[in-house]
């Protein structure tokens, strides 16, 4: 028995070094793919900066890079004494990245690179999730390992995480897929409940997304409980609830939007205290829904009467609901939406096309179809599969119906469905030559993946009507050379954190739409620059404390269902509006004066009311200086007139005036075609 026992051991022992190294090399792999997709366009691009929210991830992590921290309140962004960042953002990846570089030897690289680089780190440690979820699963090693590579270099999950920009979901993912693992993968011991409650507490810090998740599991095993009480899992799930409820209590973000009182807390509260109840009240003999129905309706009672959850994300319930009422389609009539639905109605929170579901999931749903009728059909060998096929069926049957209608989900339901497709070596059973043959199938589909990642890497930059890196260069750095280092400038609030991040000037406005604050503002600025009424725009810049407005060229001509007329619900080729002027007519602007403008963008100088009264009062001292012969003084005094308020029509034209009277003939008549100018100009 000795003689053969080694042997086997030894076997064992090799089989695990070789599934640790392929797992390993495939990690690194998927890391490469991603920094491949980074470096054919940074080869491109002379200038490549994050845009957007990442940019303002950025900004805060670059912040803990250099050791300056993050403020609780930071007066470089948004209007009055600025945003409360510890409330308004999940600050837990700018921290944890900001933290991770200063570890680094100095020099080693730019702290831009790090980010992509650390991006793609992190993201890819998911694959090692997918192949425990998968073997805990299926069994076996290369199904799960095949499994796993088809998540890790599919097109869904390189498209969101090549590092082109920072997402903070590409952090929680992977958090969240190890949660699974170590939730339902495995025997339910308190060690492994407890890494499971630390692991899902990292991700409810990282990302805010990760509710979506918490919620799904928490119906999920609500169901569970209801039907067949399942009452071995129950210590562990409330050990999960109760790190919630520490993540809830001790985190400023969490806490300023009422996770607390969220309907996944609601609900998960609702399980542990029902099933309390339910052994203490077992001898009356009452189902467990008499247990919980009570529970729950006084949480959501007592929720919605003191809770700020529904506030924080009402814009997100909105959505859900005026997408479900239009099957996922934008009608064509902007009138028939609500302001908030028109704005979040993005790309990213739009149904995905046709083209664009076949190419990330045809080939994975077809090959999902046999192991998806194995777990339906075969009785599991423990509770333990039993319980971890039951959540990874119904994550993507959710997820695929959420996919219809949010593109952004895609990551969610590639991981559920490559989890899927891990079963096909293990339903070949012993039947070698069908294990081979399945193994190829999904090795073969893997690398095909890999390889149209490779082909399609020019599309998986930003979007084609996205803004020229150039012309974003050359935006930033007049910005940053003429602009006062203490001004604030109003841009739209995607383009804002750049301007934040490589022009270190104050933004008005940022793109984290929790707040109802948030919304509001950015629903008054986009009502008023698409007004009628100039003086409406002007005293809302007046109000952010704004010296200079960014617009982006196109803001007014574009029509398309994401564009500016339509979020506004504005008529195409409404001249009587502000920003037709600002975008066709900027010198029949009375209180804007065009400073730059590149191929993309249009700076403008917001003339402030003080400044302009101030001018007014020089012109009529030059008025009376002109009257009274004092030439000289006169000049003066319309040159600070005009330095004050440069779109004054009566000063340049009595300049003009005081510099023909002096025998300035030229100077006289560069005057005069400015007043005319700007008399003609004027609506």
């Amino acid at each position: 028995m000795t003689m053969w026992t080694f042997p086997d051991e030894r076997r064992e022992r090799l089989a695990r070094a070789s599934t640790v190294l392929a797992l390993i090399l495939l990690y690194l792999a998927c890391v490469l793919v991603r920094v491949d997709v980074v470096r054919f366009h940074r080869e491109r691009e002379a200038w490549f900066p994050f845009t957007g929210e990442s940019a303002l991830i950025f900004h805060y992590a670059r912040r803990v890079a250099l050791g300056e921290g993050i403020p609780a309140r930071d007066p470089m962004v948004g209007p009055g004494e600025g945003m409360d960042v510890w409330r308004t953002l999940s600050i837990g990846v700018e921290l944890a990245s900001g933290k991770l570089y200063r570890v680094l030897p100095a020099g080693v690289m730019d702290f831009q690179a790090f980010m992509r680089l650390l991006t793609a780190v992190v993201f890819s440690s998911g694959v090692v999730a997918a192949y425990l979820v998968c073997r805990s699963l299926w069994g076996g090693r290369w199904g799960p390992l095949a499994g796993a590579a088809c998540y890790g270099l599919s097109l869904a999950s390189v498209t969101r995480s090549s590092g082109i920009e920072i997402s903070k979901e590409n952090f929680a993912l992977p958090l969240i897929f190890f949660h699974i693992w170590l939730l339902l993968g495995g025997t339910l011991g308190r060690r492994r409940m407890a890494a499971a409650a630390v692991v899902l507490a990292a991700a409810l810090i990282s990302w805010e997304g990760t509710q979506v998740y918490f919620l799904l599991l928490v119906i999920w095993f609500a169901v569970r409980w209801l039907k067949r009480g399942d009452e071995d899992a129950l210590p562990g799930f409330t050990i999960q609830v109760g790190a919630a409820v520490v993540a809830a209590a001790a985190v400023p973000y969490l806490r300023a939007h009422g996770f607390g009182f969220s309907y996944c807390m609601v609900l998960g509260l609702s399980v542990v205290a029902a099933a309390y109840l339910e052994r203490k009240c077992r001898p009356w003999g009452l189902h467990r829904a008499w247990y919980f129905v009570p529970v729950a309706l006084g949480l959501l009672v007592a929720a919605v009467a003191v809770g700020r959850y529904h506030e924080s994300y009402s814009h997100i319930e909105s959505l859900l609901f005026w997408k479900v009422r239009f099957l996922a389609r934008r009608p064509v009539d902007p009138g028939l939406l609500p302001f908030g639905v028109r704005i979040l109605w993005t790309p990213a929170m739009t149904e995905p096309s046709l083209r664009q579901g076949t190419m990330n999931f045809a080939g994975w749903l077809l090959l999902a179809v046999l192991p998806v009728i194995g777990l339906l059909r075969r009785r599991p060998d423990t509770v333990e599969k039993e319980r971890l096929g039951s959540f990874v069926l119904t994550a993507a049957a959710v997820f695929m119906v959420l996919y219809m209608g949010f593109h952004r989900i895609m990551v969610f339901l590639v991981f559920f469905l490559t989890v899927l497709c891990g079963g096909l070596v293990s339903l070949a059973g012993r039947r070698r030559v069908l294990a081979i043959v399945a193994g190829t199938v999904l090795a073969a589909a893997a690398l095909a993946a890999a390889y149209d990642v490779r082909v399609l890497r020019p599309q998986l930059g930003r979007p084609p009507d996205a803004a020229p890196y150039a012309a974003l260069q050359s935006l930033v750095e007049r910005v940053r050379e003429t602009t006062p280092a203490d001004c604030v400038i109003l841009a739209p609030f995607d383009l804002s954190p750049v301007l934040l991040a490589y022009g270190g000037r104050a933004i008005a406005q940022h793109p984290k739409f929790e707040s109802v604050k948030v919304r509001d503002e950015v629903e008054e600025y986009a009502m008023a620059l698409f007004g009628e009424d100039e003086d409406e725009f002007h005293a809302y810049c007046e109000r952010v404390d704004a010296s200079y407005f960014v617009f982006p060229k196109g803001t007014f001509s574009t029509v398309h269902p994401y564009s500016w007329g339509y979020i506004t619900a504005t008529p195409p080729g409404a001249r009587d509006r502000t920003a037709w002027r600002f975008e066709r007519a900027p010198l029949g602007l009375r209180k804007f004066g065009l400073d730059y403008q590149d191929v993309r963008y249009k700076l403008y100088k917001v003339f402030r009311s003080r400044d302009i009264e101030e001018g007014k009062r020089a012109r009529d001292r030059g008025h009376d200086y002109l009257e009274r012969g004092m030439l000289q003084l006169a000049v003066a005094e319309y040159e600070a007139a005009i330095q004050l308020y440069p779109k004054d029509v009566d000063s340049h034209a009595k300049l003009g005036t005081a510099y023909w009277t002096l025998g300035y003939r030229e100077k006289a008549g560069q005057e005069w075609r400015k007043a005319n100018e700007l008399l003609r100009a004027a609506p």
